[in-house]
Formats: C-alpha cells, structure tokens, sequence
C-alpha cells in the first residue's frame, strides 16, 4: 500500500474552499462528541474571551499572536500565513469564533486552518497530517472532501465514535480508530493531485 503523506500545503490548498458547514455527520458527531478541552477548544476559548491566558500553553505564543491582529485583517493575515490570498480562504475568520457544540461550534474548518495549521506555520513546522488526532476534525475533512460514500462516511462516524466512548478498552478502540482513519486518509491524499 502506497502511502503518499502529503503535506500541510497539500492540505490547505486541498480543504481552503471546502465547505465548514452542512456536514451533517461531523455535526451530529461534534453534538455529542466534541472534546471538552485541549487544544483547539482552548484556543477557541481564548480567541472568544479575548485571554491569551486561557489557552493552551503550547499554543500560547500562537494565540498571543493571534490575538494582536486587528479584526478586519485578521483573515488576510491568516491567509499570508498560510500561503494563500485572502479570497482563497473561506469560511473562516480567526477572531470570530464561539464554543458551542449543539451548534458544531467551533467548526472544524477553523480549527484545521486556524488552530492546527496556523499554529504549525507560526511556529516553523511542517506537522504530519496523519498525527492529528481528533475525530472530529478527521471526519470533517472526509465528509467536506465529498470522496466517500455515506456508508464509508459512517464506517468512519461508528469508529470515532467507539473510540470517544471507550472506557476500559481505550487502547483497543485506538488502534481501530487509527486503523480506519488512516485507510481513508490514504484514499483522500490520492485523490488531493
């Protein structure tokens, strides 16, 4: 099996005009299983209080950056950074933001370019994709990648659900979660040409 692992621009140019909204499964997902805390949740947190404080401390710098942008240039900002053009990013604005679940709030278009992919570019690294571990974000990207059918869709929902419940067994349903994430990430990258 080939593993193409494409890398962070691959990413941004494949996702930056997908859509952040009408995904019924991340959003039925996110209702009920959205992690509490951490880092994009925290981050969000702070983006919305205006307190680089409640952040993460590894995203702190980031956030503290992120916080010194003006409003109406933050997007633009957030493209350079990115290595895109302001109108080439969609559907999300850096400083708006609010945590609320039963709305899929934050959404994960933001938190894949704002939180995980800005933060990256901030820092000067080039993160694996495949090391991102939350299922939300992952099952946004294949359902806003329009590639995979519903029952896939829901192969993918059934697997990130088990491993948000998991209890005793969490390294058990780990390993599948990862084992189905990474066999539908290798199907996405081949088609990301």
């Amino acid at each position: 099996m080939c593993m193409n692992n494409k890398n962070m621009d691959d990413y941004i140019k494949f996702f930056k005009d997908k859509p952040s909204k009408k995904n019924p499964e991340t959003d039925k997902f996110i209702n009920t299983y959205q992690q509490k805390s951490g880092l994009y949740i925290s981050l969000a947190n702070a983006v919305m209080k205006n307190d680089s404080t409640k952040c993460d401390s590894r995203q702190r710098e980031y956030c503290e950056k992120l916080l010194g942008w003006k409003k109406e240039e933050a997007k633009e900002k957030l493209a350079q950074l990115l290595g895109l053009k302001e109108n080439e990013l969609t559907e999300v604005e850096p400083l708006v933001i609010k945590i609320e679940k039963e709305q899929a709030e934050p959404n994960q278009k933001w938190h894949l370019f704002v939180s995980w992919f800005g933060w990256k570019k901030s820092e000067g690294k080039e993160p694996r994709i495949s090391s991102a571990p939350c299922p939300e974000l992952w099952l946004w990207m294949f359902e806003a990648s329009g590639l995979f059918s519903d029952d896939e869709i829901n192969e993918i929902f059934t697997a990130a659900k088990e491993y948000r419940e998991a209890q005793n067994r969490f390294n058990d349903a780990r390993k599948k979660w990862n084992k189905v994430k990474n066999k539908y990430r290798i199907r996405l990258e081949e088609e990301m040409r």
